[in-house]
């Protein structure tokens, strides 16, 4: 219970220093999926890489309510280092999907796809987000997530290694 307290009471103190000075990933998804998987998928991500010391962006739990989405979401790009873009099957239809790759492609970082049960591997090359994803492009394939929903540990490994080198870099 004393955890939770203090815990909760350093929450405005995380949301500023994650806001000053950035992310480590920013996690993109559709909320239009059937079932919610890619929301539910993206939940799980945010909270096993937190507990793995990344800092996560995810809309449904760093916007405030009353902040303009597309403004902070810009800002929250801005000062990530990379994307996470679980791919499922509604995610072509996602406006803000992608508009948040197209903001992020700009800045010639790394997007890390997620192909959730080969949404990518059978996805017309010519949609507007897959010619945004070059095809040269590593990503990440979890074949189990549109049943489950929650990430699996082979992908969690992917993103604990891409978070490794990308420290090893900043060294």
């Amino acid at each position: 219970m004393a955890t939770r307290l203090i815990q909760g009471a350093l929450l405005p103190f995380k949301w500023a220093f994650d806001r000053l000075f950035g992310y480590d990933f920013f996690i993109s998804y559709t909320w239009g999926d059937k079932d919610q998987v890619g929301r539910n998928y993206a939940l799980g991500l945010k909270n096993r890489p937190t507990d793995l010391d990344y800092t996560c962006f995810l809309d449904s739990t760093d916007y405030q309510k009353g902040e303009d989405w597309k403004g902070a979401g810009q800002v929250a790009l801005r000062r990530t280092r990379k994307l996470i873009l679980v791919a499922t099957p509604a995610v072509f239809e996602s406006e803000p999907v992608l508009r948040e790759v197209r903001l992020f492609r700009k800045s010639e970082r790394d997007i890390i796809p997620i192909d959730v049960g080969d949404t990518l591997a059978n996805a017309d090359s010519e949609t507007a987000l897959m010619r945004l994803i070059p095809k040269k492009v590593l990503h990440a394939k979890d074949d189990d997530a549109m049943r489950t929903a929650v990430p699996s540990e082979d992908v969690i490994d992917d993103l604990r290694n891409t978070f490794r080198l990308m420290r090893q870099k900043t060294l």
